[in-house]
């Protein structure tokens, strides 16, 4: 069996190179090894190796492709690439620079080297595995390729066959298309083609949704030692990698602070500091602070001030809401600005660069970004805290989000929180800050770009529908913060209405479609005896939600279902205790016969033994 082994790659650092070397002594004799890295990567020429070049522009051609890089939904591009420059081998196995193995590829290649699978891939799921992975709707598949099941699989290493090569290169001809992850398996299914399991457990460990831990993820990096011997560590990037320039620790030059509350999200954590660690602007230190979390959020932030980022590390002695944790972070900063981003979210490398910039330009005291959701993509400013309460009201500013904003540090740490002091405020509390900052007349810019990659999507977060308690918690606590902005804004009246108005119809959205009637039914019930009722029950109405405006007659309807099912149910009781009765008597009837048998068994032995003397002569 003939086997080549793709060295996967997109820069040349020593680092790297290395790595490649490693791969390719350990398997030495056994496979083929290749740099497969796209035109303009650096290699050296005197590398001692093969070293195969592509092109995505051309490859992007003549298929289907997401974007216009090669990442991150474009990879199998790369690896047809490798498998037309060398076509002559049986499996081809796709190793990318981040992937390290603790220990020798050749325990890795050889324990498949037996094996005829076409695909030996980590995390192999089908979409009702995995239903909420965040590629799925990019696949563009024939109905009888998507009837055969859409699979996924985790794939910064993999073996494929030639023939599963084949069937690939038909499938990007066809016009198939969709993230890598997903388009090579669900094309290998649908022609029948076998697909195993890389060995988890044996040569990796992980959990591919949720929570990202173990040996083989997606994120975050790895920043510790590779103590699992014979085990897949991805991402594991190179210490070498050029990082913009930063300014040292302690230099006047410090415009910024950015504020990182932590809550239970130590596992996204690694990942946003990341983001920060790259920013293009390099005039900002980082503050993060632990609103009293189980994990250990210290360990990462020294991990990071080991690595050169001005970082500084608060705790919190017990959980005191977002909001605290935010106004926290603007006490100790450093910086004439206070930006803020959420853990569990990661920044545009521009973040710091952009909206810094927007606010010297326009000498702003908040400096705001769109969103994702957002639809407004032009730039303006607005001063004046009826005018501000106003945009956001109406939208003209599309987002309440504090992680899409920088503030004036004098502007938080000069706010008057005494109406919030001592309640900790976890859900809304964006809305809270914003309209505590608004009501100090300050002037707002927007910059008309998405800069922060958001994330909701974690199991662990409290709109999961499966966590009902949590649930319940964030509707009490929304309506505790519409009570707070209501009581703070007199003569706002009408712009602080339409704000908890089109905050209801988010919650309404978030919280209350996916969830089951009987959750509706409790937060309608909860909502109507509430402060807020006259607000967000017509908010409610207004979102022309089905499964508000007819949940009382459907909840009627179950009602008199629980009933006839209760009568049922008792009917079917007193049907089973008469059951029992007669099976008592049958058992009694049972042991009164045995007993009988049994006294008449004697008797019937001296009958046979009386005639068996008397007819046929026998004692």
């Amino acid at each position: 069996m003939r086997e080549a082994a793709g060295f996967f790659t997109h820069i040349a650092t020593p680092e790297v190179l290395e790595r490649y070397r490693k791969l390719k002594d350990d398997l030495s004799g056994i496979a083929r090894t290749a740099i497969v890295a796209e035109a303009g990567t650096p290699v050296p020429e005197a590398l001692d190796g093969e070293t195969h070049f592509f092109d995505f522009q051309e490859l992007a051609a003549t298929s289907q492709v997401m974007g216009t890089r090669i990442v991150p939904g474009n990879c199998h591009l790369a690896m047809l690439a490798f498998f037309r420059a060398a076509p002559n081998f049986d499996y081809y196995w796709h190793i990318e620079y981040d992937a390290v193995f603790a220990g020798s590829w050749r325990t890795l290649i050889e324990a498949w080297s037996g094996d005829d699978s076409d695909l030996v891939a980590p995390q192999v799921r089908t979409k009702s595995d995995d239903p909420y992975w965040y590629w799925w709707p990019s696949m563009r598949v024939p109905p009888r390729v998507a009837r055969k099941g859409l699979i996924r699989a985790f794939l910064p290493v993999y073996r494929i066959s030639h023939r599963a090569l084949e069937c690939l290169e038909a499938a990007v001809r066809a016009g198939h298309s969709g993230h890598f992850e997903a388009l090579i398996p669900t094309a290998l299914n649908a022609a029948s083609l076998k697909i195993s399991d890389l060995g988890h457990g044996r040569f990796y460990t992980s959990v591919a949704s949720g929570v990202e831990t173990g040996t083989l993820r997606h994120k975050p990096r790895h920043i510790g030692p590779l103590t699992l011997q014979n085990h897949i560590y991805h991402p594991v990037k190179p210490r070498d990698v050029p990082r913009p320039k930063r300014r040292s620790k302690g230099d006047a030059s410090l415009t910024a602070t950015i504020v990182v509350p932590v809550y239970e999200t130590e596992a996204y954590l690694t990942e946003c500091l990341e983001s920060l660690q790259n920013q293009t602007r390099a005039d900002f230190d980082v503050v993060v602070v632990d609103d009293g979390s189980s994990g250990d959020a210290e360990s990462i932030v020294k991990f990071f001030q080991a690595e050169d980022l001005d970082i500084q590390f608060v705790r919190h002695r017990e959980t005191m809401g977002t909001l605290a944790a935010r106004l926290t972070g603007a006490g100790q900063a450093r910086g004439d600005y206070v930006g803020y981003l959420d853990s569990d979210d990661s920044a545009h490398p521009n973040f710091v660069e952009r909206l810094l910039g927007a606010a010297e330009e326009t000498k702003a005291d908040i400096v705001g970004s769109a969103t994702t959701r957002s639809h407004l993509r032009t730039q303006f400013t607005v001063s004046g805290a009826d005018q501000i309460l106003r945009a956001f009201a109406d939208k003209t500013i599309p987002n309440w989000n504090t992680w899409t904003k920088f503030y004036r540090k004098t502007l938080l740490t000069d706010l008057n929180t005494s109406a919030i002091d001592g309640q900790p405020i976890v859900t809304c509390e964006d809305i809270v800050l914003n309209v505590f900052c608004a009501l100090t007349n300050p002037t707002y810019a927007h910059v008309p770009e998405v800069l922060v990659a958001y994330n909701r999507s974690r199991p662990e977060s409290n709109w999961n529908p499966a966590r009902r308690a949590e649930r319940q918690n964030t509707l009490k606590e929304a309506i505790k913060a519409y009570d707070i902005i209501r009581a703070a804004a007199p003569g706002h009246e009408d712009a602080i209405n339409k704000i908890i108005k089109s905050s209801t119809k988010f919650i309404q959205r978030k919280l209350l479609l996916p969830a089951d009637d009987e959750f509706v039914a409790w937060a309608l019930s909860h909502i109507r005896e509430s402060s807020m009722a006259d607000l967000m029950i017509p908010a409610m109405l207004e979102g022309g939600i089905e499964k508000i405006t007819q949940l009382e007659p459907r909840l009627k309807n179950r009602r008199e279902t629980i009933k006839r099912l209760e009568r049922t149910l008792a009917s079917q009781q007193e049907q089973l205790s008469r059951t029992r009765e007669r099976l008592r008597e049958a058992r009694k009837r049972q042991g009164e016969a045995r007993k009988r048998r049994q006294r008449l068994r004697p008797i019937l032995g001296d009958l046979w033994r009386w005639a068996r003397s008397r007819f046929w002569g026998r004692s």
